[in-house]
């Protein structure tokens, strides 16, 4: 299976028809990967899935990857972990599922979503909705208009919940298949929960909310990972406007597939956008166990990245 596919993004952003440039081809009962990517900023990011498939109807996938990276002077991680079950009707099919995504001592995101995708003659047409809530850990600042504490200095914890909604079409031919998905995310305004410096403990602190003063307080804590692509901080873990995905695969032979993609991701803190391009091949070993390998490139405020990796993924 494609690189893409194997990402297991409920949504499916980084998902296409793998073998549908051979008909022959049946989805095995269960498959399991794992995967491993580096890149020269001193990036390494670990993956392992598996997707089981108890009849022709219902479907379940499991993901997880762990990155670290580091920023100048500083290094994070960050770790993405997600769950979805399907129901296939035939020409239609419905998905539930959730996923987690967290850079470490900056930022926790949880959501719930649901899917579903229509197929007709050659195509594929997919939609999703998320809700996710994320909480950014606590931050300084200093000389604030607080409301019910008047100009002061302290620390902020704010939350923001969102809404993703996503649209994604495939089209598959014998020998090759595209894709192109689109994700919009809407937020609320940020809520921040602030620590007054000097202020007796037990009070109840005050609380900031609003696009400007909450946004203010937010972005002392996003800021730490604000410029940087999403190839590094992964996209289901950071706050973005928007991500933009085309790509396709050509059946070589038997064996082998190739294929490349493109992503535009627009980050909502500084409204920067970032490009990644890539290129795949997969090979077939066996009939139970395939290789991919991939080079790629994105681009960052801070510092382009080089990217390569590899992935094994076993048919059961």
């Amino acid at each position: 299976m494609r690189r893409c596919r194997l990402a297991m993004g409920a949504f499916a952003v980084l998902a296409g028809p793998v073998f549908a440039a051979s008909p022959e081809y049946q989805p095995p009962l269960a498959s399991v990967y794992a995967g491993l990517e580096l890149g020269n900023t001193d990036t390494r990011r670990a993956e392992a899935g598996a997707t089981l498939r108890p009849n022709d109807n219902w479907s379940a996938t499991l993901a997880l990857a762990r990155a670290d990276f580091d920023f100048p002077g500083d290094d994070a991680a960050s770790t993405v972990g997600s769950a979805k079950v399907a129901y296939d009707f035939g020409d239609f099919g419905v998905g539930a599922g959730l996923r987690r995504g967290e850079i470490d001592d900056i930022s926790v995101t949880r959501g719930w979503l649901v899917s579903g995708f229509y197929e007709v003659s050659d195509w594929r047409l997919s939609a999703e909705i998320e809700a996710r809530d994320t909480a950014l850990a606590a931050a300084g600042f200093t000389n604030e208009e607080i409301p019910g504490a008047g100009r002061v200095s302290g620390t902020a914890r704010c939350d923001v919940d969102s809404l993703g909604y996503g649209a994604q079409a495939n089209y598959s031919r014998s020998r090759w298949s595209g894709f192109a998905a689109l994700r919009l995310f809407q937020y609320d305004d940020f809520d921040c929960a602030v620590e007054v410096s000097g202020r007796p403990r037990g009070e109840r602190p005050p609380r900031a909310r609003g696009r400007g003063l909450g946004g203010r307080l937010a972005s002392n804590t996003l800021k730490v990972v604000t410029g940087f692509s999403p190839r590094l901080i992964p996209r289901e873990a950071t706050l973005l406007e928007s991500t933009l995905a085309l790509g396709a695969t050509y059946s070589i032979d038997e064996s082998w597939l190739g294929g490349g993609e493109l992503y535009r991701d627009v980050e909502r803190a500084s409204g920067e956008d970032f490009m990644t391009a890539l290129a795949f091949a997969n090979r077939r070993m066996t009939d139970t166990l395939s290789v991919e390998l991939w080079v790629g490139y994105a681009t960052a405020t801070f510092e382009d990245t080089a990217f390569a990796g590899v992935r094994m993924q076993a048919d059961l």
